[in-house]
């Protein structure tokens, strides 16, 4: 009997361990798929500036450049936010939702811009013109 409570100890506590460093890794895993995604359409409003001499109408046929456009394994856990979209320079970010944002390194907003910057914050309301605060990049 001794030996079972103490084999359901140790389980117990590799399991108090373990669960906490699968949930930041499978975090970290979605957060690097949201930033593949976000250099990704950086690079196509590029080439389609260099098409049309604007970045306005480059992600959509619509004319919308808020919608969300990321691909399903993305958009489960982010939101695409296009509104920074003008003729002459892009701020585009994904905004974490459901359970990414429980991400604790506070990595709820990414972005980068048209000059290459990259942005990270702990919420969107602060992301703005705010550097990589939390090296999430």
């Amino acid at each position: 009997m001794i030996e079972l409570l103490i084999t359901i100890a140790i389980i117990g506590i590799l399991s108090a361990i373990a669960v906490p460093s699968y949930r930041n890794y499978i975090v970290q895993a979605r957060r690097s798929d949201a930033q593949q995604e976000l250099v990704k359409l950086a690079s196509a409003l590029e080439n389609c500036f260099s098409l049309n001499n604007t970045y306005l109408n480059c992600l959509t046929d619509t004319g919308n450049d808020n919608v969300n456009i990321l691909p399903s394994n993305v958009s489960q856990y982010y939101v695409f936010d296009g509104s920074g979209i003008q003729a002459n320079r892009y701020d585009i970010s994904v905004v974490a939702t459901g359970s990414q944002t429980r991400d604790e390194s506070n990595c709820h907003a990414l972005g980068i811009n048209s000059l290459g910057r990259k942005f990270s914050a702990s919420s969107v309301a602060n992301y703005h013109n705010v550097a990589d605060e939390y090296h999430c990049w």
